[in-house]
């Protein structure tokens, strides 16, 4: 929505897009005054005297630019943007424009909220596994260890820091290494996987396990 004014405020020229996002009458409009058509608009947002506050700082410094966003009670969100305009060089009024965001603000708010249930779930399960008596680690789909719980550094013998980023595989012997090479892992995951089996020590001692291996869902799944 594209909105051009004289140095005093009335308005010269406007697009329809203008009239339409703003809700303004086209026989309001074709009055050219716009404190008149601010009176219709003003109602219509959450926070009408900031809106008139910055339109005012801006008449005051008729060369200044502004970008803000203006938020309305029915939801919507608009980019303003406003600019001196000028005419061979003299400033002869301002132009203002509006781009109707409310789709991506919702999208944004939407991702920033499933971003938040998901560290919450996080670190609701960080909890749990740090209080279990089972080692419990989780790996991604190259079986890069991305957490490793206190039973599983009082089992294995390595830090937390040690194994996170490296190779689940080193805490197993050499012949049950095959079956979580990289290229196996999803076959593994798509299954799941119960079975005894053999684990090894920091120092190199072996120790039988009972291994349960399931994929990990997402919060929002």
């Amino acid at each position: 929505g594209i909105l051009v004014v004289d140095l005093v405020g009335n308005m010269v020229s406007y697009n329809q897009r203008f009239l339409d996002m703003w809700q303004i009458a086209d026989e309001l409009a074709r009055t050219k005054d716009e404190k008149l058509a601010m009176s219709s608009v003003l109602p219509q947002l959450r926070d009408p005297d900031d809106f008139v506050s910055k339109v005012r700082e801006l008449y005051g410094d008729p060369a200044a630019e502004g970008f803000d966003v203006v938020e309305f009670k029915d939801g919507r969100f608009f980019e303003r943007y406003s600019m001196a305009q000028r005419i061979d060089g003299e400033i002869v009024g301002r132009v203002w424009s509006f781009r109707d965001i409310t789709q991506r603000r919702v999208a944004d708010e939407a991702l920033k909220a499933s971003e938040a249930r998901y560290r919450a779930a996080e670190q609701t399960q960080r909890a749990i596994v740090a209080g279990v008596i089972d080692a419990i680690i989780t790996i991604d789909e190259l079986g890069t260890v991305q957490s490793f719980n206190p039973a599983a550094e009082r089992m294995f013998g390595w830090t937390a820091a040690e194994m996170i980023g490296g190779d689940v595989r080193k805490l197993m012997p050499q012949q049950f290494r095959e079956k979580f090479a990289p290229e196996r892992l999803g076959n593994v995951y798509s299954v799941g996987l119960r079975s005894e089996g053999t684990g090894m020590r920091r120092d190199g001692s072996e120790f039988p396990i009972d291994l349960a291996l399931n994929r990990m869902p997402h919060p929002d799944r």
